[in-house]
């Protein structure tokens, strides 16, 4: 039975249950049976089914039960939890609705009561643990949660007129909305991306924190190549850089996307000058920096960063794959298997180079095979684009192998209409 984009666990359940022909308590009873799971209930399965509660510690036994894909139960599960946070949004809208765009006008005006030390603390620990759950989780829910904190952040900063607590609360801010636009990075809101791009100058100018002005505008730089524009990408990544002159995290972040940048634009020199500048400054970061969060920087990071920008110089016959299969390695040996963005871009990598030396059978079922291990959400935004990228790499008579014919189908359903590529 197929899985609708954005169906929520319940109403899944439900329909997974009638098609099977089963009453909820002998849903409950086959699910016990087939998979021990002795404890579940008919009271427990309604409460699944009616959104009260969610099965999340047995979606791996009820994937069994119902013989599908346990990717379609945890996207089914990720719908949930954003459909609760925005009960009037459709999941893939919260992040581009009339209310974010609205909300952030409102946060470029308001620098202008205080807040206690102990309130800007438990904001500052909100903010790391947005910069590690970017490792990890979908952009699509992180939007979501980062657009509901915003909104009460908003609110302090209305009333805030200590000259103290509102730098602590534009250092925030600057994090926050930093924060989004990684986050409409990763989902392709390009138009999105640059207005909260500005929001984040602004409140970072305002909080006075060199260090916070470097980060925000490394993830500007990030963003301009993503968009295409490469040029751009080096001058705000040259700015990031210039900051300051103590190593900092945007700084290392800045150096490892110029080098991405100077690569997409075949200039060899320049790339291997921009790694060798990233890796000096990683040596030289502080150690509590060194780690898995949008605020630090680490080897698995660099060395993702490196085999992209040597990908690119590969693509492009200026070196051979070699040495970009060899930072590939090094990352993915590097990365944790739940960082799923950064692992699937390597990987994305991998294949790129692979039909780069005319092996495009074996480099689009790399593509394939790894885009069809994450769930719709998580492949929405930049890692469609990366495979649509692979696409275009082909020659006709290559698109009609059966990989790619498959890769294409299932890119298709995370793109939207406007963003469709023809296809023969």
């Amino acid at each position: 039975m197929t899985v609708q984009h954005s169906e929520q666990i319940g109403p899944l359940l439900r329909r997974l249950r009638q098609a099977a022909g089963w009453s909820q308590a002998q849903a409950a009873d086959e699910l016990c049976r087939r998979t021990g799971q002795a404890t579940v209930t008919r009271n427990e399965w309604s409460r699944w089914e009616n959104g009260r509660r969610t099965p999340t510690e047995v979606l791996p036994a009820l994937a069994v039960l119902f013989n599908i894909p346990l990717r379609n139960l945890q996207a089914a599960v990720e719908a949930t939890e954003l459909a609760k946070r925005f009960p009037s949004l459709r999941v893939e809208d919260a992040a581009t609705t009339d209310h974010l765009e609205g909300l952030r006008h409102r946060l470029t005006k308001t620098f202008t009561g205080g807040i206690s030390a102990t309130a800007l603390q438990d904001w500052e620990e909100t903010v790391q643990r947005y910069g590690r759950a970017t490792r990890n989780r979908p952009a699509a829910l992180l939007a979501a949660d980062l657009t509901a904190d915003l909104s009460e952040l908003l609110t302090g900063l209305d009333c805030c007129r200590s000259v103290t607590s509102l730098r602590g609360l534009s250092r925030v801010t600057a994090h926050m909305a930093g924060l989004l636009c990684l986050t409409l990075i990763k989902l392709g809101d390009r138009r999105a991306f640059r207005g909260w791009a500005r929001t984040a100058r602004l409140a970072a100018v305002e909080a006075g924190d060199p260090a916070v002005r470097s980060w925000v505008l490394a993830q500007e730089a990030y963003g301009h190549y993503y968009a295409g524009d490469m040029a751009e990408a080096v001058h705000v990544s040259t700015a990031a850089r210039e900051v300051t002159a103590v190593p900092t995290v945007g700084a290392v972040l800045a150096a490892a996307l110029a080098a991405r940048a100077h690569a997409a634009m075949s200039d060899q020199e320049a790339t291997l000058e921009a790694v060798h500048d990233a890796e000096a400054l990683l040596s030289k970061l502080a150690n509590p920096l060194i780690t898995a969060s949008a605020f630090g920087y680490n080897e698995a990071q660099l060395r993702f960063h490196e085999g992209s920008a040597l990908t690119h110089l590969a693509t492009r016959r200026l070196i051979d794959t070699g040495p970009a299969l060899t930072a590939q390695d090094r990352a993915l040996e590097l990365y944790p298997d739940d960082d799923f963005l950064d692992r699937t871009l390597v990987h994305l990598d991998r294949a790129t180079c692979l039909v780069s030396v005319g092996d495009s059978t074996t480099g689009t079922a790399h593509a394939l095979e790894t885009l069809q291990a994450l769930t719709d959400h998580q492949r929405r935004g930049i890692l469609t684009t990366r495979g649509h990228e692979i696409l275009g790499e082909l020659t006709p008579s290559q698109r009609t192998s059966p990989t790619a014919r498959d890769l294409h189908e299932l890119l298709m359903t995370t793109t939207s209409e406007e963003e469709q590529h023809s296809w023969p």
